[in-house]
């Protein structure tokens, strides 16, 4: 009977810890390394805010003030992103589309280049930079503007205050 009782207990145990490693919770590590750019594809929205203040002279000096965008992007997971989007320059309100690439390190640094289309404003293409990181496993991307890609027709693009986040949709 003894024997019995303690066959059961050790049982039970033994039961109760399986149980347990079946209904662990799942991990919540991050991804560390080997991010790529194929990490980074699909639709996101987009939302930035900010501030521009490039020097007098400069074309987009009449847009000095506030900055907001709202926009849906597209990344093709090899490198390559467009995007159309609704500014508000200091109460300038443009509608525009852009080109892309970006690039992505195995530690998960993201960086984009792109040319800002205000043709139809007269304007022509201007370039961007923008940095940042891949987060949430690829459903966030949060970057903050780093430079033009080039001077913007001989003058640097300089006094913007720009971020935000990708959000996968």
């Amino acid at each position: 009977m003894r024997r019995t009782i303690i066959f059961f207990g050790i049982a039970l145990i033994a039961l109760n810890c399986v149980g347990l490693l079946l209904l662990r919770a799942p991990s919540t590590q991050a991804k560390s390394t080997g991010y790529t750019e194929a990490d980074v594809w699909g639709s996101f929205a987009s939302q930035l805010t900010g501030s521009i203040n490039v020097p007098a002279g400069h074309p987009l000096a009449a847009f000095n003030g506030a900055y907001a965008l709202t926009g849906r992007v597209f990344a093709d997971g090899q490198g390559g992103a467009r995007g159309t989007v609704y500014d508000n320059y200091n109460g300038y309100l443009l509608k525009y589309s852009w080109e892309g690439a970006y690039t992505v390190s195995k530690e998960g640094f993201i960086t984009l280049t792109a040319l800002l289309d205000f043709s139809a404003l007269g304007m022509g293409k201007f370039p961007l930079e923008m940095s940042g990181v891949i987060c949430d496993e690829g459903k966030q991307i949060r970057l903050t503007m780093t430079g033009p890609a080039t001077k913007v027709q001989g003058i640097p693009w300089l006094g913007a205050t720009i971020i935000g986040s990708w959000m996968r949709q």
